[in-house]
């Protein structure tokens, strides 16, 4: 990624003075990272794009980044990490403030977001929008970008600058099986071979079976030029981006729950980025089908009817919620009677004794995985009440949730 950036510094010629548009186009082209002149229209746009939750995000609030638009200094990059874990550079150039970002250092990591979430007091109902939103930003080293724009700065005008690094800290105002040999020894166009073992692939989901699809996809590789596949320097990132939307709208053919496949895709985009060696996206793509395949083994592996798979769906994005009967038999499209039969007849639970038991289940990963108080595990996953989620807690597990825990490390 590093020398992608120097090979943008090192093409540019020096000359006196530049445009700031030309700044602008120059940073985000080098970064693929959105770069703003800060004025009243661009802030405004900025917040109604990057703010997800002003509570906990004061400083992508309009209000705010026009105030520091108006206190940025030149010679000092002013980095704002927020609550959320994402970055924004602000500095100054030809008396304009300019913002770089939002942009993310690290990789996407369920356990962790939810983790967040509990500590900022944040329902699990907020996680696949957390998800979504935290997947779409590029990720990117707060160092590499100073590097990059001082290298521009000092081509572009001639001049040495020293940039400065302070520190913002975000919270001013809170708390199928196929044999590639085979289709070698055919007489097939390279064109049709590439769209018959993109076909297996996209076929090998609806089987449901994970060991097949994997199979499937490692008989994409060996095509070489051609395939959607590519496994060359040069064309890797475009070949990552093919297999994703197959993965994509072969799991969404299958069964499973946009939500659910929108998550995986934007996730595991974000994790190949920019990135162009071979063996580390030939890496995160089999991590990736994978995910897909077991989301589709799931939703094969359930037997439910249509309503019924979608109110499960709809219960396991918004653990936190109420979740009335009233509201789950819209999200089915039938009556609150009829939903109840539908539950009693195919899970051999009631309604309320599925979501008890659903949010159970994900206090229990939890507790495993993470070292957040019982309390804000039980706020997570919908209980206010303490001591009802700890009496519910172990109805299903037969252990309090501390007990739980203590045998579960």
């Amino acid at each position: 990624m590093l020398q992608a950036h120097h090979f943008y510094v090192e093409s540019i010629i020096e000359r006196e003075a530049m445009n700031i548009n030309e700044l602008q186009k120059f940073i985000g082209d080098a970064l693929q990272v959105p770069v703003y002149i800060l004025n009243e229209e661009t802030i405004n746009a900025f917040e109604k794009t990057n703010c997800f939750m002003k509570e906990v995000q004061p400083y992508y609030t309009m209000e705010n980044i026009t105030l520091h638009s108006g206190l940025v200094q030149e010679n000092i990059f002013y980095e704002i990490r927020d609550l959320l874990n994402t970055h924004l550079i602000l500095f100054r150039f030809s008396g304009e403030s300019v913002a770089i970002g939002p942009f993310v250092e690290g990789s996407w990591d369920d356990t962790h977001a939810e983790e967040l979430l509990a500590k900022l007091k944040l329902p699990s109902t907020y996680f696949v929008p957390f998800k979504m939103y935290y997947c779409g930003f590029q990720k990117e080293n707060v160092q590499t970008i100073m590097r990059v724009v001082s290298a521009a700065l000092n081509a572009f005008t001639g001049k040495k600058w020293n940039l400065k690094h302070r520190v913002l800290n975000g919270q001013p105002n809170i708390e199928a099986a196929l044999d590639y040999s085979i289709i070698a020894e055919q007489d097939f166009s390279l064109v049709e071979k590439r769209y018959m073992i993109e076909n297996r692939f996209f076929d090998s989901f609806k089987s449901g079976d994970v060991q097949k699809i994997m199979r499937a996809h490692k008989n994409m590789r060996p095509m070489g030029a051609g395939i959607s596949y590519w496994m060359t320097e040069k064309y890797v990132s475009e070949g990552a981006t093919a297999v994703r939307t197959l993965c994509r709208k072969a799991a969404e053919a299958a069964g499973v729950n946009v939500l659910v496949v929108d998550a995986i895709s934007q996730e595991f985009g974000q994790k190949c980025g920019l990135n162009r060696d071979p063996i580390k996206v030939t890496a995160i793509m089999e991590e990736m089908v994978l995910r897909f395949a077991n989301a589709v083994a799931e939703a094969k592996a359930a037997h439910y009817s249509n309503p019924l798979r979608r109110v499960i769906d709809y219960i396991n994005l918004h653990l936190s919620n109420g979740l009335s009967m009233k509201e789950l038999s819209e999200v089915a499209g039938i009556s609150p009677s009829h939903l109840s039969k539908l539950f009693k007849q195919e899970t051999n639970l009631t309604t309320s004794e599925f979501i008890a038991n659903a949010r159970c289940e994900k206090a229990a990963e939890l507790l495993r995985k993470t070292e957040l108080s019982v309390q804000d595990i039980a706020a997570f996953v919908g209980y206010i009440d303490n001591n009802y989620f700890v009496k519910v807690f172990k109805k299903w597990s037969g252990k309090s949730p501390t007990q739980y825990r203590k045998t579960n490390i």
